[in-house]
C-alpha cells in the first residue's frame, strides 16, 4: 500500500508541476474612471539578455533587452496576450538625472496596435544590467494601450503572486501526508501496550 501511495503521488507531482520551472507570474489590476484593468505577467529571470549589441548605454545607466514571457490583460471586452520585449534600466548610482531602475514591458501587435507595463524599483541597486529581474516591484506602475493613435493610460498596482495549480496540488498533498502521519502515530501509541 505505501508503494502505492509514493508511486501516486509522484505520478501527481509530474502531472502538475509545469515544465517551465523557472517561470514566475505577477498580477496587476487598476482602474481609471469607467476603466478598469486586470492582467498578468510571466516572466523566467534565468534567461540571458540579447546580445551585447542590443544594450544602450545613457549618462544615466543602461538598458538591456530580454523576451522572458507573456503579457496578459482584459480591460471591458478588450482582452489580448502576447510576448513581450523587457527593457531592463539600470540607473547609475548618483547619477545626475536622477534616474531609478526600472522595468518596461513592451508589446508591438500590429503597427497599429501596442501595450506596454512600467514599473520603477524606486532606488539604483535593485537591477542589474545583464540580468532579468528576479521579481517585479511590489509597488504601483503604469500601463498604456494604443490603437491607431487612440487609447488609454493607467496606473496599477501589483499583487501578491497567486499560487499555480501544481503548487497547491503539493502543498494539499503535503498536508495530507501530515495528516496521516499524525493519524498513523495515534494509532501505533493506542496499540501499544503500557508496562507497569
Amino acid at each position: 500500500m505505501k508503494k502505492f501511495f509514493t508511486s501516486a503521488i509522484a505520478a501527481l507531482a509530474a502531472v502538475a508541476i509545469p515544465a517551465t520551472a523557472n517561470a514566475a507570474v505577477a498580477y496587476f489590476s487598476g482602474s481609471s474612471g469607467d476603466r478598469s484593468i486586470s492582467g498578468q505577467i510571466t516572466y523566467d529571470p534565468t534567461l540571458p539578455m540579447l546580445p551585447a549589441e542590443y544594450v544602450q548605454y545613457h549618462p544615466w545607466g543602461t538598458i538591456s533587452e530580454y523576451f522572458p514571457g507573456v503579457l496578459s490583460f482584459t480591460s471591458g471586452d478588450l482582452t489580448r496576450s502576447s510576448d513581450y520585449l523587457l527593457l531592463v534600466g539600470d540607473a547609475y548610482e548618483g547619477n545626475a538625472e536622477g534616474a531609478k531602475d526600472g522595468i518596461v514591458a513592451i508589446v508591438m501587435a500590429s503597427s497599429r496596435e501596442g501595450y506596454s507595463l512600467n514599473a520603477s524599483y524606486g532606488d539604483t541597486t535593485s537591477l542589474t544590467s545583464g540580468a532579468v529581474p528576479s521579481a517585479f516591484p511590489t509597488g504601483s506602475g503604469t500601463f498604456e494601450y494604443s490603437y491607431a493613435g487612440e487609447g488609454f493610460t493607467m496606473p496599477v498596482t501589483f499583487s501578491s503572486a497567486i499560487p499555480e495549480p501544481g503548487t497547491w496540488l503539493m502543498m494539499i498533498l503535503g498536508f495530507g501526508a501530515v495528516g496521516f502521519a499524525v493519524r498513523r502515530r495515534k494509532a501505533d501509541l493506542r496499540l501499544t501496550p503500557t508496562l507497569a
